[in-house]
């Protein structure tokens, strides 16, 4: 059971420009809605998982569309 419904995560190998680049750009697109939080230093996406609705192909467009973005 996961403990928590927050998930931060980082599109490799690119640098913190990216990672911001990819996160306005969804949210610009607006089929995602991304935050960023920065964690060691690094800048990181970060989603929350709050609908019970949400499905696995739910996160495999958020994946698809991060690909994209990058």
């Amino acid at each position: 059971e996961p403990e928590g419904n927050m998930v931060c995560f980082r599109y490799r190998p690119v640098d913190d420009a990216a990672q911001a680049r990819i996160r306005q750009a969804l949210v610009r697109n607006g089929s995602f809605y991304l935050v960023q939080t920065r964690r060691g230093g690094q800048l990181w996406l970060r989603t929350t998982l709050i609908s019970p609705a949400t499905t696995e192909a739910d996160l495999n467009a958020l994946l698809d569309a991060i690909r994209t973005a990058a």
